[in-house]
């Protein structure tokens, strides 16, 4: 008698070779559980870094995605435009040696007075090519605009920030509470400030129109808020600056006009 074979069933669409072979093991509940909690989060950390790129305090992808890039203004200026925007001011430009400490980097003597108008391109060309060490700028932009603002842009140089503060006078303690946000910031983020106002019997009538830092918009209801305080710090920078007096600066017909004493050197320990 012949022996009968046994014959296994299989399930349609799939062939007796595949049935017999060997099965895929099922994932365990915790492998699951790690996968599904390192995807989410891999994605916030992807969202955190977009976003921090976006408002420009990411190295590299700052400038991949434009938020390091400043607000171009249009104000076109060289090296040669230098010069001839020192000699409207009248004031005469000295270097301190290399070792000098950051407080010292910045001194002024004597007293001028100044009577004359500044246009956007000497306004700009002052700011750029400034040859003092610790110069809180790059690439600087300044535009003087006939309907009586002025507005300016370009990077905010971190790395020179404490030195500056340092220099103008705040306090260690001071800076050390600024440091505590500053050094999350590893980039030299944009900037663009737009003001309207003038300055009169060395007092600042000032209103902040719009601000940014990054793509970060600075909310106009706080300048009003503190407008008084903005104004009273500007004054107290510029008295702080032996020698100086603004009579009256105002944006006329495109141009700064300005009545105002002026150190008659400046000494600055350069880069």
């Amino acid at each position: 008698m012949e022996e009968q074979k046994e014959v296994k069933e299989t399930k349609p669409g799939k062939s007796a070779s595949s049935a017999d072979g060997p099965k895929r093991p099922k994932m365990k509940g915790w492998k699951k559980f790690f996968i599904w909690l390192g995807s989410i989060i891999g994605s916030v950390i992807l969202i955190i870094l977009l976003v921090a790129g976006w408002f420009g305090f990411v190295p590299i992808l700052s400038d991949i995605m434009g938020a390091n890039s400043p607000r171009d203004l249009g104000i076109k200026t060289t090296q040669a435009d230098y010069a001839p925007a020192i000699a409207k001011s009248g004031v005469t430009l000295s270097q301190l040696p290399a070792g000098t400490l950051p407080e010292q980097s910045i001194q002024y003597s004597g007293k001028i007075t100044t009577k004359t108008e500044f246009t956007s391109e000497d306004l700009t060309a002052m700011a750029a090519y400034r040859n003092w060490i610790y110069t809180l700028t790059i690439n600087p932009q300044i535009r003087i605009n006939a309907d009586g603002t002025m507005e300016s842009s370009g990077n905010l140089n971190l790395a020179t920030a404490e030195h500056f503060a340092l220099a103008y006078g705040v306090a260690q303690s001071q800076i050390d509470q600024a440091k505590t946000f500053l050094g999350l910031i590893k980039t030299n983020p944009a900037y663009y400030v737009k003001i309207q106002g003038g300055v009169a019997n060395g007092r600042f009538n000032v209103d902040v129109l719009e601000a940014s830092i990054g793509r970060f918009n600075l909310p106009a209801n706080w300048f009003s808020k503190y407008r008084s305080d903005i104004n009273s710090f500007a004054d107290t920078c510029i008295s702080s600056v032996p020698g100086m007096y603004i009579r009256s600066a105002q944006d006329v017909a495109g141009k700064l006009k300005v009545d105002l004493d002026l150190p008659a050197t400046i000494s600055t320990v350069h880069k």
